[in-house]
């Protein structure tokens, strides 16, 4: 069984809150995508140096549940109106989520956002 498996059964089985980190030896895009999918909370590679995985913890105890839940789907290229519709709340809702992920991560655009969650292997 693969991460992407094991997050699917873990947030599928009686665990849906449960914070997941996929440790994993594959660098692809497409595989950081799936595993937020599935519902990962975080991504870091076997090879990632002990700082990183530190940070990766860390940056998971950053953001509120609803902001890891508005996160994942902007990583995935959604609007904040398509973000909106999927979490059944406001789109205004959702721009102030994104302001407060913004500061937080200390990054002036969404894209900058999603670059350092990447780069870091947080996925919220």
């Amino acid at each position: 069984m693969d991460g992407i498996e094991a997050t699917r059964r873990i947030k599928a089985n009686k665990h849906p809150f449960t914070l997941v980190i996929v440790l994993t030896m594959h660098h692809s895009a497409a595989h950081v995508i799936d595993a937020v999918k599935v519902g990962a909370s975080g991504y870091l590679l076997k090879d990632a140096s002990q700082e990183t995985e530190v940070s990766t913890i860390q940056g998971l105890e950053v953001l509120t549940p609803r902001e890891n839940k508005v996160l994942k789907p902007v990583v995935e290229g959604y609007t904040n109106k398509d973000i909106g519709k999927e979490l059944s709340i406001a789109e205004d809702t959702v721009k102030k989520h994104m302001q407060s992920i913004l500061a937080k991560l200390d990054a002036t655009s969404r894209a900058r956002a999603v670059t350092k969650i990447v780069r870091a292997g947080i996925i919220k």
